[in-house]
């Protein structure tokens, strides 16, 4: 978790793309600087452990991955800047 975390502050700093990189959990331990999903809205969303969202400005979601959340990111960066996201 605190892997994912420290990739996600990356994405963030200094970029014209992210603004923020938030991290939260389901369950179980984690570290001060990551929230945690309450059961109503893990339910909801069918989260088991760590799901990537990506907000868009305009509020919506503009990815989420379950899994390989720092290549999912990566992907998302370079297809949102025209590039091929699977270069």
């Amino acid at each position: 978790m605190a892997d994912l975390l420290a990739a996600l502050q990356d994405f963030a700093t200094d970029s014209r793309l992210f603004e923020a990189a938030i991290a939260f959990a389901t369950r179980g331990e984690r570290p001060d600087q990551i929230g945690q999903l309450e059961q109503d809205a893990e339910d909801l969303l069918g989260v088991e452990g760590i799901a990537l969202l990506v907000v868009r400005p305009d509020g919506y979601i503009g990815m989420r991955a379950d899994r390989d959340h720092v290549s999912a990111l990566e992907r998302y960066r370079a297809l949102v800047q025209g590039g091929d996201p699977y270069s």
